[in-house]
């Protein structure tokens, strides 16, 4: 049910949800390689740090699954995930989004909300 990402299969299907959603999909390779992908319906990415602290990142599903069964994949997936991030050896997870579905899925797993001002910045370095 849940499998490891990979760039030469599953990033046209991503792309295709972040479109759907009207957001500008990631480039291929922002992506990192420990992504997961659960039913083929949702996926969610570690961001390696060289400290003891990952971040997830580019957390999409596929916008025509039912708000329900969202709910449903995104625990799996968090928890999921959550597991590989300890077997990576780090003690620590952090995620920026404001999605509410989301946010409340990482509150039941557990996660703390850590500010409510919090901007998104990003610059291309050419």
């Amino acid at each position: 049910m849940i499998r490891k990402y990979k760039a030469s299969s599953d990033y046209k299907m991503l792309a295709g949800w972040w479109m759907k959603r009207t957001m500008l999909p990631p480039k291929a390779e922002f992506l990192p390689e420990n992504g997961y992908i659960v039913s083929e319906k949702m996926a969610l990415f570690i961001c390696k740090t060289d400290s003891k602290f990952a971040i997830l990142e580019f957390f999409i599903s596929d916008p025509d699954t039912s708000k329900e069964q969202r709910k449903v994949l995104t625990d799996l997936l968090v928890e999921y995930v959550l597991d590989e991030c300890k077997n990576l050896g780090y003690s620590s997870v952090y995620n920026f989004l404001e999605h509410k579905g989301s946010c409340a899925s990482l509150e039941r797993a557990g996660f703390k909300l850590n500010s409510n001002t919090v901007k998104f910045y990003s610059k291309e370095l050419v």
